[in-house]
């Protein structure tokens, strides 16, 4: 622990984080080994929610990116008027982050946010973001000067890319952030620790600092049970294969187009499809949404 300690201090140094409150929502998992050590040794107050490690998880299942299992989270961060919540899902490698409104942050933004911290350290370093991320996320990390690389989803994908590219720092919307620094694997740890130390730089609040990313209109993840997966990607393709300003065909079907992407791909675990889109006004999402729903189920 005390190397671990070390090792995570020279990378965000304590002396870079003023006092403020945190909330945290351990979520009944692993969060108890490491996260309280950590703030030990910083200027904060932080209050726990479902910190004993508990199996069972009585209180909520443990997985930031269901936003209804943020709600306790919401609740107290608004009550004590903390400055945010964190929340950790079951084996801690993944995080939720709410603002000082009680307004949970998209995990896009979420991504976006820390990478411009990881940069501050790292200028112009080469940067992921997996296939169902908002162009927000390229965007700002380009206008800061990062080389910026798109990169298939799961974890084992994350990892081995970031390896080969000798990239900084990677970001997945299922809320995985991982750190060249860390050795290319998560560290909530130095998630929260990047969180603390912008908003003590910046001297603003959260929901402030997120305001400026909500930018585009993001469908979020929409499955659909399909029988024959390939047959419904072949139709999908064909049938935008003229319109696409781009295609990748590195994880399934993303398409650039003039209202913005969408990307179709086949899970790993399940018999489903995925898809994710993002236009720049909320009736072309919805119009979008629906176009490729009535293929994907022709």
């Amino acid at each position: 622990l005390a190397d671990y300690l070390k090792k995570i201090f020279s990378i965000v140094p304590p002396d870079s984080i003023r006092p403020m409150k945190l909330i945290i929502d351990a979520g009944n998992g692993m969060a108890k080994v490491t996260i309280p050590e950590v703030l030990k040794n910083l200027p904060v107050t932080v209050e726990y929610l479902y910190l004993e490690p508990d199996g069972n998880f009585p209180n909520h299942e443990a997985n930031p990116l269901k936003v209804e299992t943020l709600k306790d989270l919401q609740k107290k961060v608004v009550a004590t008027g903390a400055d945010f919540g964190f929340a950790l899902d079951g084996d801690a490698d993944r995080i939720g982050l709410v603002d000082e409104k009680g307004a949970v942050v998209d995990a896009s933004f979420v991504g976006a946010l820390v990478g411009l911290e990881v940069l501050r350290s790292h200028p112009k370093a080469r940067m992921l973001y997996d296939v169902r991320s908002s162009m927000i996320v390229s965007e700002v990390w380009r206008a800061q000067g990062a080389m910026v690389e798109m990169c298939k989803v799961g974890h084992a994908n994350v990892k081995k890319a970031l390896k080969e590219i000798g990239g900084a720092y990677a970001s997945e919307l299922s809320l995985h952030l991982y750190y060249h620094d860390m050795f290319d694997v998560e560290s909530t740890d130095l998630s929260l620790l990047y969180v603390l130390q912008m908003l003590s730089r910046e001297n603003k609040p959260l929901s402030k600092l997120v305001a400026p990313l909500q930018k585009y209109f993001h469908s979020g993840e929409i499955n659909f049970a399909i029988k024959n997966k390939t047959e419904t990607m072949a139709r999908i393709e064909k049938k935008y294969k003229d319109e696409a300003q781009e295609i990748s065909n590195l994880d399934g079907l993303w398409m650039k187009f003039g209202w913005g992407w969408a990307s179709v791909r086949l899970s790993n675990t399940e018999p489903v499809v995925r898809l994710n889109l993002e236009a720049a006004d909320a009736q072309t999402m919805r119009e979008k949404i629906k176009e490729f729903s009535d293929l994907i189920k022709q």
